[in-house]
């Protein structure tokens, strides 16, 4: 009887383990640059960030955060520039905490002295709803949430169409061009040849 509770207790844990790994929320981490270990700052839902299961479509503007972190042992700010940023972001597909798997940006350790309820998330998040990158800042107020900016794909510039060479390497057309080039550029001296040619030509008749 007792093999059996331990057994289904033994379930339960790993039932609520599994849940709180869910591929629907984002682990958020603070790297001290003079740290080997990342600390855990922010678990938030990223279950509204899929387009299909927002309203008309569109990614949602705030996203809850699950919990936040309330103590932020951080280095203290000094002279040394090392201790003066930390990075902030969350770990790629594999969930490898190594840098090469490592998705964030860095920050002033100056942003994080505030209350932790007032800095505000930022998650830069692609059309299909992956995040790309994390950022925090400082805000006045607590935040309701943290905040959603799509990258969206720019516009694209217009180009003409590439110059297809001749097998002789040489642009389509291009003799003609120099001819009519020569023309307009010496007219005036064929002009000239031909005026004398016709004064000549009456000169000697007489």
């Amino acid at each position: 009887m007792e093999r059996i509770c331990l057994l289904t207790l033994l379930v339960l844990v790993l039932t609520a383990t599994v849940g709180a790994s869910s591929p629907e929320s984002l682990q958020l981490y603070l790297w001290p640059l003079t740290s080997t270990s990342p600390i855990p700052f922010a678990l938030i839902d990223t279950s509204a960030l899929n387009s299909g299961s927002s309203p008309n479509g569109k990614l949602a503007e705030t996203i809850p955060i699950l919990s936040l972190s309330q103590d932020l042992t951080l280095p203290p700010t000094s002279h040394n520039d090392e201790k003066k940023f930390v990075r902030v972001g969350f770990f790629g597909s594999g969930k490898s905490q190594d840098l090469d798997n490592w998705r964030g940006t860095a920050t002033s350790t100056s942003v994080l002295s505030t209350d932790p309820k007032n800095i505000k998330i930022t998650l830069q998040v692609g059309a299909t709803g992956n995040v790309i990158s994390a950022s925090v800042s400082r805000s006045s107020t607590a935040p309701a949430g943290a905040t959603v900016v799509r990258m969206v794909e720019g516009p694209k510039p217009f180009l003409n169409r590439p110059v297809v060479l001749t097998p002789e390497g040489k642009v389509p057309g291009g003799e003609k061009e120099e001819q009519k080039s020569f023309l307009q550029k010496y007219w005036w001296a064929i002009a000239l040849f031909l005026v004398i040619q016709v004064v000549a030509g009456g000169g000697g008749k007489e």
